[in-house]
């Protein structure tokens, strides 16, 4: 079994160091969008070209986003995927917007769409030119419909 660290934001850079220094963690999850504003390359001088890396995208809004807005996300993405070479990359299978609006709360996608998101799911993993797993958002109320499992 494989341990890992959930780096979330900058501001746990000493605790996500002394885990990796000390071996106590074997690989570091990058939630990757707080981290867009830096060079990948900077995460090779920190934490050694040995340490393995995964990506968590959260704001990526893939049922959601306007083509060009995911694009232009993609290609940062794409920088670290080609920079650290991530064991996986995964994202979340859920609603964050309706008509264009934010919602207070994310919602699970309609399952019965299934060919809909698994075209937005193979647009999106081409944009990032990785594959991406993604997580089923749990169901909030008696909605739930299944999952989603493509190959």
């Amino acid at each position: 079994m494989y341990k890992g660290i959930n780096f979330t934001t900058p501001d746990n850079y000493a605790a996500v160091k002394h885990l990796v220094v000390n071996k106590n963690v074997d690989f570091i999850e990058l939630m990757v969008d707080n981290f867009l504003h830096l060079d990948p390359n900077q995460f090779l001088d920190e934490f050694g070209s040995d340490t393995p890396y995964s990506f968590h995208i959260m704001s990526s809004m893939p049922f959601d986003q306007e083509l060009s807005d995911l694009k232009t996300l993609g290609a940062k993405i794409r920088k670290f995927v080609e920079i650290l070479k991530p064991i996986y990359v995964s994202d979340h299978l859920a609603h964050f917007k309706t008509n264009g609006k934010f919602l207070p709360k994310t919602i699970e996608v309609d399952y019965t769409k299934k060919e809909e998101y698994i075209q937005k799911i193979a647009l999106w993993s081409d944009i990032l030119e990785s594959k991406i797993y993604f997580e089923n958002f749990p169901s909030l109320g008696p909605q739930g419909l299944g999952e989603l499992v493509t190959t």
